[in-house]
């Protein structure tokens, strides 16, 4: 990875925009030198470079937010602040070259709009392919994720303080051990297996939770497996009843029909059939009853049909004549022909009388002339009724006697050939045999209840059985797992122990290289120890009286002794066969150093573990000499500073890089500029030049 850019608008003592050409111009010339005084700026670059590679992790938190937003309030420039619409970016340019993306130039932009109270954060992800600087494009969405994925790949929050660190704080991220110990497994790639290893600990050392499990799992099987034979067993008398009971029906039926086909009737049948008897007789009695009023009433009618038709006619014209008849006589009394002639003349009275008596010479037998109207009609009603009857219905009935006769005499004929001891045997088997199926049937019934109740339970005991049953294999395997767990860890903590060591060994000779070409005393330290837990600190061959560090041990107790004289001294006292006067290795305290060799102990310290990186990173150093003598700074920039393995921007004052460093540094430096804060319009750039001084790079 290398920085090739960096631009950063209004963001705290820089007002507008301001680019830094941050690309080595070829594998010797790849430090960027950035001059200024205190408070020109130099940690705003520090900051920004974080900020845009991390956004809100710069300041180790996970998420943009209120905290998030007070941060940027004190980056951004104050006088953009009081803007109605004020905004602020930073823009970081950079090559990954990993051989899995495209050759070219990523950006990552940081845009900050403020909208008091409010600070929207805007962000913007490019692709500048290499010669085509008009071919910019917007990386897509899946290519963000990717692109931001390599980045904390290559430079992850466990390096972050490592390669982007303040040289005042060295002191700080070497003593708090965790700092220490993440970079060296992330450089030496071990920070997976510690992860792997820690994961098999707190396996391995997790409480398997007591369920007692296996008790519940003995009492429930027992149960479970009773219930089961009680259910199989009563499973077998269901089955017994019912081919008992369904061999009992069988029987039943086959005596039945063999009863009935050889011709033989039971009691019941024998009333029915007798009922049936009474009743066709009671059936035939009413029918031969209707056939009799027919025969009184409407049958001589009908035989006679023709007769009295013809004399229903003379009836009607009899009547008529009869009247005319009457007219007639009473025209011809004196009192009434005089006074009709009086009224309508003689001649018309003779042609009215002549009428009367013509018709009464033609009219029927006298018989007819004594019935009444209410007799003429009773007579038509009799005959009308006679007339309409339907004479098949008469005919039905008769065939039904006859049907009905026959029918009766087949029951009796059945029922006089039916033997009553046979009958009465047959019942008496036939109760035997329904007492018998019906007990049978009783008991199958019980039983059948009780399976049913019996299931239901074993539903439930077999639920809980088997619940129980993973349960208790749960528990074993929890416990297999943990044996396994714990075996695993000792077998990859061994290893890992094994592996650090190797690391440690180089790291310890790489420092101890380092430190003695560089520090001007002899033997300040003998040497460096890490122990297991990655705690780190120097000791000195120290000759001590073995008696009077053993009393200490015995005072101080063996934790104490070690937080304070160190694990070799620990070890070494062990040694039964020490002389009185022995060399220990004493761990030595930062208070024997000076302030310049300790800051010293640490460069070398950082420049010892940086070695162990292997792919080439960008370090951005802040303030690295503080406290350090000009000759220890020549040897720093000779030893440590240009053999760094990567790209290095380095942010100094003229008092840490003065005229005689610089002149080391010239043949390495691959761009310079000076930060200058005049107070008013703030920082201003002077590129190629370092506090006055025109750099000509090479020289």
């Amino acid at each position: 990875m290398i920085f090739t850019r960096l631009q950063i608008e209004n963001l705290a003592s820089y007002e507008g925009i301001h680019v830094f050409e941050l690309s080595p111009s070829s594998s010797i010339r790849k430090i960027v030198l950035l001059g200024g005084k205190n408070g020109a700026g130099k940690t705003t670059l520090f900051q920004a470079i974080r900020l845009a590679l991390y956004g809100p992790q710069a300041y180790g938190l996970s998420s943009r937010g209120r905290k998030y937003t007070a941060h940027l309030r004190n980056l951004i420039n104050q006088k953009e602040q009081h803007k109605v619409s004020g905004n602020a970016s930073v823009r970081l340019s950079l090559r990954l070259d990993d051989g899995r993306h495209p050759m070219g130039i990523y950006s990552i932009e940081r845009r900050w709009i403020l909208n008091e109270p409010k600070i929207e954060e805007v962000i913007s992800y490019k692709f500048l392919p290499d010669g085509y600087h008009m071919n910019e494009r917007q990386l897509n969405t899946a290519e963000q994720d990717e692109f931001e994925a390599s980045i904390h790949k290559y430079l992850p929050i466990s390096l972050f303080n490592f390669y982007f660190f303040d040289g005042e704080n060295l002191t700080d991220f070497f003593k708090d051990g965790k700092g220490f110990k993440d970079t060296l497994l992330s450089l030496t790639g071990l920070e997976n297996f510690d992860i792997l290893v820690r994961v098999l600990r707190e396996l391995s050392l997790e409480k398997v939770v007591k369920r007692n499990a296996s008790a519940k799992y003995k009492l429930l099987k027992e149960r479970y497996f009773n219930i089961k034979k009680q259910q199989e067993e009563v499973a077998a008398k269901v089955s017994l009843y019912k081919e008992k009971y369904e061999s009992i029906t069988a029987k039943i039926e086959s005596d039945t029909k063999s009863f009935f086909r050889s011709g033989g009737i039971s009691e019941k049948e024998e009333k029915y059939l007798q009922d049936v008897i009474v009743k066709e007789t009671q059936r035939r009695e009413k029918k031969r009853l209707e056939l009799k009023e027919f025969a009184n009433s409407s049958l001589p009618i009908l035989l006679m049909k023709n007769q009295i038709k013809k004399a229903l006619s003379k009836l009607d014209y009899s009547a008529d004549n009869f009247a005319k008849e009457t007219i007639f006589s009473y025209f011809e009394k004196s009192s009434v022909k005089e006074d009709l002639i009086k009224i309508i003349g003689g001649q018309t009275y003779d042609l009215l009388l002549s009428y009367f008596h013509d018709y009464s010479k033609e009219g029927p037998e006298p018989i007819f002339y004594s019935l009444s109207s209410l007799d003429k009609e009773k007579i038509r009603e009799q005959t009308s009724h006679a007339f309409s009857l339907d004479t098949g219905r008469y005919i039905a009935l008769e065939e039904e006697i006859t049907s009905s006769s026959k029918t009766q005499k087949e029951l009796r004929n059945t029922l006089s050939s039916a033997s009553k001891d046979r009958t009465i045997m047959f019942e008496k088997n036939m109760h035997k045999l329904n007492k018998e199926q019906a007990s049978i049937h009783q008991k199958l019934l019980a039983e059948q209840e009780r399976y049913s109740l019996i299931s239901s339970e074993y539903e439930k005991i077999q639920k809980d059985f088997l619940s129980a049953e993973e349960e208790c294999s749960r528990e074993l395997r929890e416990k297999s797992s943990k044996e396994l767990f714990f075996r695993m860890y000792n077998s990859f903590s061994e290893y890992e122990i094994h592996l650090f060591r190797e690391q440690v060994h180089y790291l310890r000779d790489a420092f101890l290289k380092l430190f003695n070409s560089i520090i001007n005393k002899k033997n300040l330290i003998s040497g460096l120890e890490i122990d297991n837990e990655l705690q780190v600190y120097p000791y000195r061959k120290t000759t001590c009286s073995t008696k009077s560090m053993r009393h200490i041990l015995d005072e101080l107790g063996e934790n104490e002794f070690i937080r304070v004289y160190g694990q070799l001294a620990f070890d070494e006292l062990q040694d039964e066969g020490l002389e009185e006067k022995t060399e220990l290795s004493l761990k030595m305290d930062e208070n024997l150093f000076s302030k310049g060799e300790w800051q010293v102990y640490l460069m070398c310290l950082y420049g010892a573990l940086s070695s162990l990186g292997e792919r080439p990173m960008p370090f951005v150093i802040d303030t690295p000499f503080g406290r350090i003598d000009t000759q220890h700074r020549k040897s720093l920039i000779e030893n440590l500073l240009i053999k760094l393995h990567g790209q290095v921007i380095v942010l100094s004052t003229d008092e840490e890089i003065n005229q005689l460093t610089l002149n080391i540094l010239k043949p390495y430096l691959a761009r310079t500029y000076t930060l200058v804060n005049n107070g008013v319009n703030g920082t201003t750039l002077r590129e190629n030049e370092y506090f006055g001084e025109v750099v000509r790079y090479g020289e």
